[in-house]
């Protein structure tokens, strides 16, 4: 727990210059952000996106936030201050409750 903000700021500075969105492998994450069942990890330029769960239409996990949390985003805080959990399906329009990116 105490790696995670060191590993989170390392992956973000590392796919600084990337495509918004890259996807990582769990193999190729710290070992920090490799939770139990993690399928695989999205980088963006302020949060890494860990994806739990995938159906065609529902997606779920968490994020890891650089910094608080934006206010188009409306996720569930978690006992982790930076870390909240959240649900997208594609099926219901976008909101903050309901956002991907």
């Amino acid at each position: 727990m105490h790696d995670l903000p060191r590993d989170r700021d390392a992956l973000l500075q590392s796919f600084r210059s990337a495509r918004p969105g890259t996807s990582v492998r769990p193999e190729d994450l710290p070992a920090s952000l490799r939770v139990p069942g993690l399928i695989y990890a999205l980088v963006y330029r302020d949060h890494i996106t860990l994806i739990l769960y995938h159906s065609p239409d529902t997606d779920s996990g968490f994020r890891i936030w650089k910094s608080g949390m934006p206010a188009d985003f409306a996720d569930q805080a978690t006992s982790i201050p930076f870390v909240t959990r959240f649900t997208y399906c594609d099926d219901y329009p976008a909101s903050p409750a309901n956002k991907w990116e």
